[in-house]
């Protein structure tokens, strides 16, 4: 009813590396199925559309796709799997961070999108849900260029909603059956949530997942942005369903921060210029991890990661302090930092 009389459907998925649905990174396959079942029962078309964290080619798309358990998934379904690697510039008329933007085929050939998101709290963007993962219609070629282009967050939640305004999705899902606390969206800890979260409005759908876990709308980059815009508004939400109270985790771990927030409205401007350099997370890679696959030199934005002795070495001075590297590593090897000064702040102001 909701996507009207849409034939051609594109179900996106999070599905940001080759990782076992036990591990949370990625969108359950039995949510992703319930949605392609639906779409197919109803009589239109339904094809996965995501472009992976990563190189934007078949195999390694394919290897997701048998990884996340979305082949087998989509099988079931009566749906198919895209794996046609085209993808056009295309101008995004309400955009302010961006104008013009690289979105993947299957997504601008479907007459309607379904985003089927995963709840996982986010290294740069505090959290990722609904909003979030229509990030991954950006070819992978094009994620690190966004990266270095609009390394504050305040900026890549702008181009977030740009994106999001652009896509219209006609519906959304958030598996929050099994959520990622901690420091995700890949590397955090599996946390019982037991929710799913259903809402025609990407931006209502975030705002409940984040009253559920404890995170305020205010302290979620995106949302902030959409409000800031007029599309959304916490107040106009009706809410269906299990009462949302029952729902609510209250020690959810949300996570780590950069000190700059701490310090805004509490030091003088210019004492916040001087410390902000000292009061940023950033990457720091285990070796006990670390096998030396490169993934993390291949995908950061600004090349500062570079493969010395079969190890990352890093240029903290060309850093941008994005988490490309943190999101991307399959063997969970690169750790967020917090600097001494920054726990010091931490324990002063909060």
């Amino acid at each position: 009813v909701l996507i009207g009389n849409k034939k051609n459907v594109a179900v996106k998925p999070n599905l940001v590396l080759a990782k076992a649905s036990d591990e949370c990174v990625t969108t359950h396959p039995a949510v992703v199925q319930s949605v392609l079942e639906a779409v197919v029962d109803s009589g239109r078309c339904a094809k996965i559309a995501e472009s992976p964290g990563g190189p934007y080619a078949r195999p390694y798309l394919q290897a997701v796709y048998q990884a996340t358990g979305i082949a087998k998934a989509a099988k079931s379904a009566g749906a198919e799997l895209n794996d046609d690697l085209g993808y056009k510039r295309v101008y995004l008329k309400n955009g302010q961070a961006v104008k013009t933007m690289r979105i993947i085929k299957p997504v601008l050939d479907a007459d309607s999108v379904i985003s089927v998101a995963k709840l996982k709290t986010h290294g740069m963007m505090t959290y990722s849900g609904a909003v979030k993962n229509l990030f991954g219609v950006v070819p992978g070629i094009s994620k690190p260029e966004c990266h270095f282009r609009l390394p504050a967050k305040e900026d890549f939640a702008r181009m977030i909603v740009d994106i999001a305004e652009f896509i219209k999705p006609d519906f959304c899902v958030i598996d929050a059956v099994w959520a990622m606390e901690g420091n995700g969206p890949t590397a955090g800890n599996r946390r019982k949530v037991g929710a799913i979260i259903v809402s025609d409005c990407p931006y209502a759908a975030d705002i409940v997942a984040g009253h559920i876990i404890g995170l305020d709308w205010r302290d979620n980059p995106v949302i902030k942005n959409a409000a800031d815009r007029g599309l959304c508004r916490e107040q106009d939400i009706e809410m269906l369903g299990d009462g949302i109270d029952d729902l609510i985790v209250a020690d959810f771990v949300m996570p780590e921060v950069h000190g700059t927030n701490l310090l805004r409205g509490r030091v003088p401007k210019l004492l916040e210029r001087i410390l902000t350099k000292r009061l940023v997370l950033y990457p720091k890679f285990n070796d006990t991890k670390c096998v030396g696959c490169g993934i993390c030199a291949k995908n950061c934005p600004n090349k500062a990661i570079t493969m010395r002795n079969n190890r990352p070495d890093v240029n903290m001075r060309k850093c941008i302090n994005c988490f490309c590297c943190h999101e991307l590593c399959p063997q969970k090897a690169v750790e967020i930092h917090k600097p001494f000064i920054l726990r010091a702040a931490i324990r002063i102001f909060k």
